[in-house]
């Protein structure tokens, strides 16, 4: 067995297990630096094309395992799957309407640079799966995406080699303290992202308003405005509550402001805690708007209780991923 303080040795024996622990770790859904790893495992093996192909192999089969099986329960369990992701993600960018607005723009083409995508990579298969995408069309997408993301990371690994060895090199002269230097960078990374997810939660705490009670306000004739933030897929499939706005969150600014400077504005989404409605409700209190509330629960909160929805034709681009 190599010393254990020798960490280019012990590339060499475990670096291919590494790999394939790593990718499979990341894509079910835990933040590892996978890409890293590849990187890293290609400069120490790169000189033995059998490292190599055992690297890309392991790299792409770990990947391609996750992949399958997301769009599988993607298919089976639809968007509360994806929801529920967008819950527990680290990453805030993984929020249903951005990865299902860039979906509905790109298809499943977008599958081919989904693995460079922070957020995006962690629901772009479940989410194919959720729309019932041709398991055969997003295979080869997906396999020519996981294809090009190993390859990436080989290519990086060899024409970095010399650099990386010496930085490997240095840790390993370091001994015990090589290994907590990794450890902490790993921690830090970990840190980083979970303090943007807390800084994102502590933003979004606000009064919401429940189903129930704006049911209640629209029937005393307080004459909401209902903001809808939700991608055009989602209120194709899902519909839209009677009398809302449908408001696209990258143009909240164009709204006029003064129209909400007095009433009673409510704001909803299909997202975990309410987040686009929160941010956009938010934004709008910023350009002088006094009585903004997320509706708790969004859309599924108010169908859950039975109240009446307006189902709209889809456009035929969204027909075509919805289908």
């Amino acid at each position: 067995m190599s010393n254990v303080h020798d960490i280019p040795a012990l590339i060499r024996e475990y670096g291919v297990l590494v790999v394939f622990v790593t990718v499979l770790v990341e894509g079910i859904g835990i933040p590892v630096p996978s890409f890293a790893v590849v990187v890293v495992a290609a400069s120490i093996l790169y000189a033995s094309p059998f490292g190599i192909v055992d690297v890309f192999v392991a790299a792409l089969l770990a990947g391609l395992i996750t992949d399958i099986a997301w769009y599988w329960a993607g298919h089976r369990f639809g968007y509360r799957l994806l929801r529920a992701l967008c819950r527990l993600s680290i990453s805030t960018d993984s929020c249903v309407h951005r990865t299902e607005t860039f979906f509905l723009r790109w298809g499943l083409s977008s599958l081919l640079v989904a693995r460079f995508l922070p957020g995006y990579s962690v629901v772009a298969q479940p989410l194919a799966g959720a729309l019932r995408q041709p398991f055969a069309a997003f295979f080869f997408y997906d396999l020519i995406g996981a294809v090009v993301w190993c390859l990436a990371g080989i290519v990086l690994g060899a024409v970095f080699s010399s650099a990386i060895e010496d930085v490997l090199g240095s840790l390993d002269r370091l001994g015990s303290y090589g290994a907590l230097a990794l450890l902490c960078a790993f921690v830090a990374y970990v840190a980083y992202r979970w303090y943007r997810r807390q800084a994102l939660i502590k933003r979004l705490r606000m009064d919401r308003i429940s189903a129930a009670q704006l049911r209640q306000l629209i029937l005393d004739g307080g004459q909401p405005v209902i903001l809808d933030v939700r991608s055009e897929g989602a209120r194709a499939r899902e519909g839209t509550i009677p009398g809302s706005i449908y408001v696209d969150p990258a143009a909240i600014e164009k709204l006029e402001a003064t129209a909400f400077a007095t009433g009673e504005v409510v704001v909803y989404c299909a997202c975990p805690n309410e987040a686009s409605a929160a941010v956009i409700a938010h934004r709008l209190m910023i350009r002088g708007a006094k009585r903004v509330r997320p509706l708790l629960g969004g859309i599924d909160a108010w169908t859950d209780a039975g109240f009446e929805v307006d189902m709209l034709l889809p456009s035929p681009t969204t027909a075509a991923v919805i289908v």
